[in-house]
């Protein structure tokens, strides 16, 4: 950790455009950063985009950090607030517009209802391989359309875990439902003596 005095002279060579000394600030905080953003969004490409946002920012903004006013970690963790913030709204916007685009594929060609029922069969039959007691929480708050923010707090958990937990239960399930439509297949196409 750096000392006051230090911070302060990595600053003015970082603004003097010293290459090493901004590189030095962004080792010193970029784990510190990184780990906020992966508390709440829980996914690789994000919290790259999230580090990779707030440095640029913060370079950005270097020129108006006041040493007097305070130490530079707070300063940067106030800029990677607003930032993981920033894209956990955009990400929130974004999965509305995908759900939305299912919604709309579905109604366009809606499954025959035997096949909707037998999917649904499926995935209840699946969902207790795929999750704990808190994943089937989310996930239940998850289908119903609540956003990930509000499953958050309900479940008392952070956005972050609430997407790793429905990530990891999409894929679970279609591997589940892939498997068991090939099974389906397989008895259809050998009968049903065949394994």
């Amino acid at each position: 950790m750096l000392e006051p005095a230090e911070e302060a002279e990595m600053v003015r060579l970082a603004l003097a455009r010293d290459a090493r000394a901004w590189e030095r600030l962004v080792g010193e905080f970029k784990g510190v950063v990184a780990s906020f953003a992966w508390s709440l969004l829980g996914n690789r490409a994000d919290v790259e985009d999230a580090v990779q946002n707030t440095f640029q920012r913060v370079f950005s903004g270097l020129g108006t950090y006041d040493p007097e006013t305070g130490r530079l970690g707070p300063w940067i963790a106030t800029i990677a607030r607003h930032e993981v913030y920033d894209l956990l709204r955009r990400r929130t916007r974004q999965h509305g517009d995908l759900v939305e685009k299912e919604v709309v594929e579905a109604v366009a060609a809606p499954p025959a209802p035997e096949t909707l029922e037998e999917e649904k069969s499926l995935l209840r039959a699946a969902l207790p391989g795929c999750a704990d007691n808190l994943g089937k929480k989310i996930w239940d708050l998850y289908v119903q359309g609540t956003p990930n923010v509000e499953i958050a707090a309900t479940a008392h958990v952070t956005a972050g875990t609430v997407s790793w937990y429905v990530c990891k239960i999409k894929k679970c399930l279609m591997e589940k439902m892939k498997t068991a439509q090939r099974e389906a297949r397989d008895r259809g196409m050998y009968g049903g003596d065949h394994p």
